[in-house]
């Protein structure tokens, strides 16, 4: 994926938090190019930052661009310029697999991979981003015809092939897919820029590069009829436009639809236009998303898990020094049914006897268990304010918000509210998470305290380890049957 820093280390962190948790699946590599970081580092070793000091000669002459536009200052940008950002696209490609350790970061795994797949597994790779401008749009313009060119050169030069039969190689092995952003965000005018989002993207496909055309199998098209202003005026941070937006969990949908295809299905090379917005609708709803109801079904088991995690779980284990130093970890429920009901001083004992260490087997996992969670819970509360003006704070009006999940609840969850202030053990309706004030079509009636009752916490007599109980509270969580009613039913 081709990202900035920002996204990149959060990306690295969530990576991170899953292979101490054992998530991670083995046939799914991320590999990375920190594109502007590297266009950065080079111009700042040639000691000037415009765009004519780093072209190739052949762009000098002025026929493609002006003197003017040479004159450019990288650091600004591309100007949602598709020949600028194809300079700057090659460049920061040059300077991405410069080192050993930039090449096995970056397109370079990919590559490898393609080379090394012998016809018995196949390579897919997925570009996202937005076809409005800047780099992510030169990303899905650019960067397929740079990958095929290089799978091809690579095979060409390892596996000792002709170029036809090395592009035969690659086709075969290598699948594409690029998922555009269509009208996600309507920005004002900003600098005498072109901000009509539907132009921008109708450019973007017009002036599709044919190599790059070629080399993707399928191209995903999301779109959306209308969609409220982000922002009313740039900052000097950007950080308005930072936030997550509910499209982002159809490009996700689109990436594992991708995935899922058969082989048949990828060669046959057309394009995918899902429909994120019913017409008409500037709503966001589960109604006209377009998302399978599968999504909406694993969001909300893990809007339960968290629940209880952070109701439930968190206050028992996660303790101040104080508390710790006065024995309230000897308080838990869930360590006192791991240790057969035992409490306080016997509960101390048992744990002593067997040699337990609760922090490394309990604490630290949960720690990094919450971590992640919280990023999660933060992502899901940018999405349920999509259309809210991130630079005033300014909330949509009704007709344009969103209705996914109640951005109040989450907020409960993330400022570690006690249970006791939302109804208690018994009391509290996990309803009261999954519940979309428009439909309310989904009703379990479960509390915190159905749950937990029904966890294993021991396997004859030993104790479960934590992860496993974890994975059982998660697997409560998603069991519920959710009683559906009508779309127009309560």
């Amino acid at each position: 994926m081709d990202a900035g820093a920002e996204e990149i280390g959060e990306i690295l962190k969530l990576l991170s938090d899953d292979e101490q948790l054992d998530f991670c699946d083995p046939s799914i590599n991320f590999a990375f190019l920190k594109m502007a970081e590297r266009v950065k580092k080079k111009l700042q070793e040639e000691g000037d930052f415009c765009l004519e000091k780093v072209a190739p000669e052949w762009f000098k002459n002025e026929l493609l661009l002006t003197k003017e536009e040479l004159q450019r200052d990288l650091l600004g940008g591309y100007y949602r310029d598709l020949v600028i950002g194809s300079i700057a696209s090659a460049l920061a490609m040059d300077c991405a697999m410069e080192t050993q350790e930039d090449k096995k970061a970056g397109f370079q795994a990919i590559v490898d991979a393609v080379v090394a797949s012998n016809n018995r597994y196949e390579v897919r790779v997925a570009f996202a981003g937005s076809g409005i401008g800047g780099e992510g749009r030169t990303n899905l313009c650019m960067h397929p015809a740079m990958l095929k060119k290089l799978c091809i050169e690579s095979v060409i030069k390892e596996l000792h092939m002709q170029y036809n039969d090395a592009e035969t190689y690659v086709e075969k092995n290598l699948k594409i897919a690029v998922i555009m952003l269509g009208g996600a965000f309507r920005f004002p005018a900003i600098e005498g820029l072109d901000q009509d989002v539907a132009g921008l993207v109708a450019g973007t496909l017009r002036n599709y590069p044919k190599d790059s055309a070629d080399a993707v199998n399928l191209f995903y098209l999301l779109e959306h009829d209308c969609m409220p202003v982000q922002a009313e005026f740039p900052s000097d941070s950007g950080l308005q436009f930072k936030h997550a937006h509910a499209i982002e969990l159809v490009a996700v949908a689109m990436i594992e639809n991708f995935f899922n295809r058969t082989t048949e299905e990828v060669e046959k090379r057309c394009p995918v236009i899902p429909h994120y917005s019913l017409p008409g609708n500037s709503r966001t709803n589960w109604e006209n998303l377009g998302l399978p109801d599968s999504y909406r079904m694993a969001m909300s088991a893990r809007l339960r898990f968290d629940a209880a995690l952070f109701y439930w779980v968190r206050p028992q284990l996660i303790l101040s020094s104080k508390e710790r130093n006065a024995g309230k970890i000897y308080d838990s429920e869930i360590l006192s049914k791991m240790f057969g009901g035992k409490t306080g001083k016997r509960l101390e004992s048992a744990i002593a006897d067997i040699g337990f260490d609760v922090d490394s087997k309990m604490i630290t996992p949960l720690s990094v268990l919450l971590d992640k969670e919280t990023r999660w819970l933060s992502y899901l509360r940018d999405v349920c304010l999509t259309g809210k003006n991130w630079e005033t704070g300014a909330m949509p009006a009704e007709s344009f918000g969103t209705s996914l999940f109640p951005v109040d609840q989450i907020d409960k969850l993330l400022e570690h509210t006690h249970i006791r202030y939302v109804g208690g053990m018994t009391g509290y309706k996990l309803d009261a998470l999954t519940d979309c004030p428009e439909s309310n079509r989904y009703h379990t009636g479960m509390t915190l305290d159905r749950i937990r009752s029904q966890i294993t916490y021991t396997n004859h007599g030993t104790p479960r380890d934590f992860k496993e109980i974890m994975g059982g509270l998660y697997e409560m969580c998603s069991k519920v049957k959710e009683k559906k009613y009508g779309i127009f039913g309560k």
